[in-house]
């Protein structure tokens, strides 16, 4: 497997591209770092042993980078979809977008031509406030230079760190007013023909994205019957669904009973047919 480091920091961004074969199809992988969501290197490694040319990008957390999410502009995206262009075996980019990373993931796909097609694993509903090691009282998601609408957090009276950036989604989607407002609109994705996947599991200790994913996918109900949405909620699974590394297979979990296994397993390799099919 080649493994080539690209470190953009007039860009924003730090990229790792794995590659192993000759693959035809790209994927941006976008994690969070912070919840127990595999690590965007870690999915982009499985996914270049899968056939893929994997892109895994970090927009902070890294050298040169903000320290955490506050006010970082998706359209940085854009730098890692060029390094896929000039691949030349590369013909369709994908973005595969775990937990907080799918705040970025959704104007971005909407808005880059070239990415093809997106996957939300774990969705959010919306943005979420950024933080600097207290709450920042702004976007942590921009788009061309605008702040997207965000849920503002929960005072917990408590120092504020990146566990309560998740505080306020529970009770504040669930409010009409704020849901309208704050709404990230995924539906853009396919009214432009691009496949769509959410992946979700029904014990979600952060947020509830199962929720979310059932509320997006009577949405999507007229991109259903074209073939442009598929979404699944796996009900004993929490946040980690979608790509995770074989290894995990094989390795004893103490917590996680024969039903939670086969379902993580479902979520995996329905992730990866879809990427298969694009």
């Amino acid at each position: 497997m080649q493994r080539r480091k690209y470190v953009v920091s007039e860009d924003g961004f730090t990229g790792t591209l794995y590659l192993d074969g000759q693959p035809e199809t790209g994927v941006i992988v976008l994690s969070d770092e912070f919840t127990d969501v595999p690590h965007a290197e870690t999915i982009a490694k499985t996914l270049a042993r899968a056939g893929f040319a994997a892109m895994a990008v970090r927009l902070w957390g890294g050298p040169d980078l903000p320290p955490y999410p506050d006010r970082i502009p998706a359209n940085r995206i854009e730098s890692a979809v060029r390094v896929l262009r000039v691949i030349p075996m590369v013909h369709k980019i994908a973005l595969y977008a775990c937990s907080l990373g799918t705040a970025y993931a959704v104007p971005a796909a909407a808005e880059i031509p070239e990415i093809r097609a997106c996957a939300l694993i774990s969705p959010l509903w919306s943005a979420f406030e950024g933080t600097d090691g207290r709450m920042s009282g702004h976007s942590a998601v921009l788009w061309k230079g605008e702040e997207l609408p965000y849920v503002r957090m929960v005072d917990t009276g408590k120092p504020a760190g990146f566990r309560q950036i998740f505080s306020g989604f529970e009770e504040q989607w669930n409010e009409p007013g704020i849901a309208r407002a704050t709404d990230l609109h995924p539906e853009r994705i396919p009214a432009q023909g691009k496949p769509l996947l959410m992946l979700a599991g029904g014990k979600d200790p952060y947020w509830p994205a199962g929720q979310v994913t059932m509320a997006y996918g009577r949405r999507m109900q007229p991109f259903i019957r074209q073939g442009l949405f598929t979404g699944r909620i796996y009900p004993r699974c929490g946040h980690c669904v979608g790509i995770v590394p074989e290894s995990v297979f094989r390795r004893p979990f103490s917590r996680m009973d024969r039903q939670q296994m086969t379902e993580l397993k479902e979520s995996s390799l329905t992730a990866l047919e879809w990427l298969n099919q694009l």
